[in-house]
């Protein structure tokens, strides 16, 4: 799944970061949000964007937020908007064979898609600009 979102609550110019790597205000407010409904959330810092990740059994569901900015004639709101990205990766992928009998990674990554939804369609501060459910970024 693909959500471009923009808000001004996210107040990233005092963000300290020595590459240019916005977002981790956007990271920890979904991290947040996410927590609360029973998901277990670990945040790292990759090249260009921030990264959540969420261990279950043979897959790890992860969530990429990166800083996009926005043309001068679509600013709107803000001149920054987000874009959220979620995905599935397998830890060993030797046990792919039995792997699917046990858990259904897409099954797992449409909850986590659903809960993201869900908990951003219910911020007011926040506004959905695209979203594109069925993307699955492997």
């Amino acid at each position: 799944m693909e959500i471009i979102i923009e808000s001004k609550r996210f107040n990233v110019w005092d963000e300290e970061t020595t590459d240019g790597t916005l977002g981790k205000s956007v990271a920890n407010w979904l991290m947040i949000g996410l927590s609360r409904k029973g998901f277990p959330i670990k945040l790292e810092k990759k090249e260009f964007s921030w990264q959540l990740y969420i261990p279950k059994n043979e897959i790890i569901l992860y969530i990429k937020i990166y800083s996009l900015w926005k043309d001068t004639y679509e600013i709107g709101e803000s001149m920054l908007a987000w874009k959220i990205l979620t995905g599935y990766k397998l830890i060993n992928k030797s046990t792919i064979l039995s792997f699917f009998k046990r858990i259904n990674p897409e099954r797992e990554l449409h909850k986590l898609n659903w809960a993201i939804k869900e908990f951003i369609s219910s911020e007011p501060e926040i506004k959905i600009l695209n979203m594109k459910e069925d993307l699955i970024e492997y």
